[in-house]
């Protein structure tokens, strides 16, 4: 290299077993419907039952007996050869890991994951208008599905926090399905705002931008 300058690469590889390339999760709900994926990150919703399937797409190092490491907060209920069967109570996301005997027949960490957390998972999600907002945004509670009616009747609560989590705003008793939010003198950033409607939480993050 020329005097004074310095080059650096980095890789991360398997030692001893497949290629991290060829090992995957797969997730899917009790029923076999896949979760919902943001950046190939898997979401998990609160209190649902997920099979995870570890994927082993190098054929010429096999990979067995797999052990399973989930959030404690999770219900691990049984493993079967490549999946294991859990449930996420109220903590959906946190970080999953599988060890396994490999094709070298020594046990190693085949893969680790970090699963992320849905919460618009039931019949109702949040939506802003505009977003990101720079003083003011209407917030709506759409249906994920014809199938549920809003409740115009139905009182529902709302809170927004910022970005060091401290409560930026609070709202109680509210009705209909919209809410117009005003952010101005906010500070530019993500806000996390969550709604409590009949029996369900819904929370969307809010982008502020002056």
């Amino acid at each position: 290299m020329p005097s004074g300058e310095t080059f650096q690469a980095e890789k991360t590889f398997g030692v001893k077993g497949p290629r991290t390339e060829d090992i995957s999760l797969s997730v899917y709900k009790s029923d076999g419907t896949p979760a919902m994926q943001a950046g190939g990150t898997w979401l998990m919703c609160p209190n649902t039952t997920y099979h995870v399937y570890v994927n082993n797409n190098n054929t010429t190092c096999t990979t067995s007996n797999y052990n399973w490491t989930v959030p404690s907060a999770w219900t691990q209920y049984y493993t079967w050869q490549n999946m294991v069967s859990v449930n996420t109570n109220s903590s959906p996301g946190g970080p999953v890991s599988v060890t396994a005997t490999t094709c070298c027949g020594n046990n190693a960490t085949v893969i680790s994951a970090y699963m992320g957390s849905a919460y618009n998972c039931g019949d109702y999600f949040l939506s802003f208008t505009p977003n990101p907002a720079a003083a003011e945004t209407l917030l709506t509670i759409e249906q994920t599905s014809g199938e549920e009616k809003f409740d115009e009747k139905a009182e529902w609560e709302l809170a927004v926090y910022d970005q060091s989590h401290s409560l930026k705003e609070k709202k109680s008793k509210l009705k209909g399905q919209e809410y117009k939010i005003n952010t101005a003198g906010w500070k530019e950033g993500v806000y996390l705002v969550r709604v409590k409607y009949k029996n369900e939480v819904l929370q969307e993050k809010l982008v502020v931008k002056n």
